[in-house]
C-alpha cells in the first residue's frame, strides 16, 4: 500500500523535507507557515517546531537507525552528495564527483572554504575519516553494507577524495547520500564516543540543546556555505510519543507541524480548522512474509491462490484508513526515479511463475501508522483464512492442515511491517 500523493499546497517534496516536515503518511502545518511557497518568496527568521514520534536517543549519523534521529542529523550535518525531489542525485560536499572506466573508481572533489561548526575547514582527510570510521568492524554501524564495496578509499589532495571499489557500483554517489553517510570532521571521528551529543558537522543548523527522547534545539548556522539558507533562526523537534499528545500540541500553537501522522488520524486531523494538511508519496512499504518451508505455504499452490484471491483495494483500505494504494507485489514506489506505472507486476504474476512454483515475495504497501499490527493480522487472518477453507473444500485430501488453521484461530503465516 502506498499513500496517494495529494500535494494541494504548492510545495516541493525537497523544500518538505529541508524544512524538516518528516517523510510519512502525512504532515500538518499551521496557517502561514512557510507561506512564500518557494524559497525565493519566505521571509528569513522565526522558529519551527516539528512533532516527532519516539525513538531519538542518539545524535551520531554513523549509528543512528531511527527516522527520527535521521531528521535530526539531516539538518546538523551534510554528505557527499544528496538527492533531487526526483529521486536523482546531486554534490553536497563534493563539488563534481565522476568515475572511472567500469565505475570501480569514483573520484569526489569537495566544496572550496566549507567550515565545520567549530570554525575548522572542510577537507578530504575528514572525509577519509568518516568512510574509514564507517567500514571499521570495530564501529559496527549498523548500515555499512548500504555504502556498497568499497575497497579503500583516500585523500589525492586536499579538496579530493578517490574511492576504490572491490567491484563497479554505478549507484556509490546515492548510496553517499543516504542518512549513515554523513560527513563528521576528523576531530569528530577521534572523539567518536561523545558523537550521540556533540556534533561535529557542517549543517545548516548548529546544536543548541539535546536531550535523548525529548528534545533537539537547533540555531540557524552563520557559517553555512550555501548564502541565505536555511532561513530560519530556530529549529525546533519534540518527542510526543502518541497521537493524543501531538493533536493537542497543534491545536494549542506548541508545535507548527506533526511530522508524521499515523493513517487512522490523517483525516481526523486534516479536518482541524486552521491545520493543512500536506501528504506526499512515500518510498517505504508494507509487506506480508509467508513460511514457505512448512504447511500450508510450501506448497506454491496455496501462495499463488492466496496471491489472486486477496482484495487488495479491501486490504489497503482496511490498514491504511484509505491513504494508501496497492503495490502490485513489488516495493517500487512512485516516489523512485526507477518507478514505471506500465508495470503491473500483479497483473503478470502467473506469467513469471517458475515450473517449481517460486514467484516473488508479495509486497503491500506503504508507511502506516503506529497501531496496525493488529490490523494487518485482522485483515491477512480473515483473508487467508477463507481462501484456505474454500481450498480445503475443493481438494479436501490434498490439504491436511493443523486444526488450528483450519478454524482459524492462529494466523497461518508470520506478519511483518516496514
Amino acid at each position: 500500500m502506498r499513500p496517494e500523493n495529494l500535494r494541494s499546497w504548492p510545495v516541493t517534496r525537497r523544500q518538505f523535507n529541508r524544512g524538516l516536515v518528516a517523510s510519512g503518511v502525512g504532515a500538518l502545518l499551521l496557517p502561514g507557515l512557510l507561506r512564500g511557497h518557494a524559497y525565493g518568496q519566505a521571509k528569513p527568521g522565526g522558529q519551527l517546531t516539528v512533532a516527532l514520534y519516539k525513538d531519538l536517543r542518539t545524535l551520531n549519523p554513523i549509528m543512528g537507525i531511527f527516522g527520527n534521529e535521521w531528521r535530526s542529523t539531516v539538518n546538523l550535518y551534510n554528505n557527499l552528495t544528496r538527492l533531487t525531489a526526483s529521486g536523482g542525485v546531486e554534490g553536497d560536499l563534493a563539488e563534481s564527483y565522476g568515475a572511472g572506466q567500469n565505475s570501480a573508481v569514483w573520484t569526489f572533489v569537495l566544496r572550496d572554504g566549507v567550515r565545520f561548526h567549530d570554525g575548522s575547514l572542510l577537507s578530504a582527510a575528514d572525509v577519509v575519516a568518516t568512510i574509514e570510521k564507517i567500514l571499521d568492524p570495530k564501529t559496527a554501524a549498523p548500515y555499512k553494507a548500504e555504502l556498497g564495496p568499497i575497497a579503500a578509499v583516500r585523500a589525492v589532495d586536499r579538496r579530493t577524495v578517490r574511492i576504490d571499489l572491490a567491484s563497479p557500483y554505478a549507484d556509490l554517489p546515492k548510496a553517499l547520500a543516504s542518512s549513515m553517510a554523513r560527513i563528521v570532521s576528523e576531530r569528530g571521528v577521534a572523539d567518536f564516543g561523545k558523537l550521540d551529543g556533540t556534533v561535529y558537522g557542517t549543517g545548516p543548523f548548529t546544536l543548541r540543546e539535546f536531550v535523548p527522547n525529548e528534545r533537539v534545539v537547533m540555531e540557524r548556522n552563520p557559517r553555512y556555505f550555501r548564502a541565505g539558507r536555511p532561513f530560519l533562526d530556530r529549529l525546533v523537534l519534540r518527542v510526543l510519543p502518541d497521537t493524543t499528545s501531538q493533536i493537542a500540541a497543534l491545536e494549542n500553537r506548541e508545535v507548527d507541524v506533526i511530522g508524521e501522522v499515523e493513517s487512522d488520524a490523517f483525516k481526523r486531523v486534516a479536518g482541524i480548522k486552521g491545520v493543512k494538511a500536506v501528504q506526499v508519496t512515500g518510498g517505504t512499504f508494507n509487506n506480508i512474509v509467508l513460511y514457505a518451508d512448512r504447511p500450508p505455504f510450501d506448497d506454491p499452490r496455496v501462495r499463488k491462490a492466496l496471491r489472486l484471491a486477496m482484495d487488495r483495494p479491501q486490504m489497503t483500505d482496511a490498514i491504511t484508513g484509505g491513504v494508501g494504494t496497492p503495490a502490485d507485489d513489488q516495493p517500487i514506489s512512485p516516489a523512485y526515479e526507477y518507478f514505471d506505472k506500465a508495470i503491473h507486476y500483479f497483473q503478470l504474476l502467473e506469467k513469471n511463475m517458475t515450473d517449481d512454483g517460486c514467484v516473488p515475495e508479495m509486497y503491500l504497501g506503504n508507511q502506516t501508522g503506529h497501531n496496525t499490527p493488529l490490523a494487518w493480522a485482522q485483515s491477512f487472518h480473515i483473508i487467508s483464512g477463507q481462501i484456505l477453507t474454500n481450498l480445503m473444500h475443493a481438494h479436501p485430501k490434498e490439504f491436511k492442515l493443523p486444526h488450528e488453521v483450519r478454524h482459524g484461530r492462529e494466523p497461518v503465516g508470520m506478519l511483518m511491517t516496514a
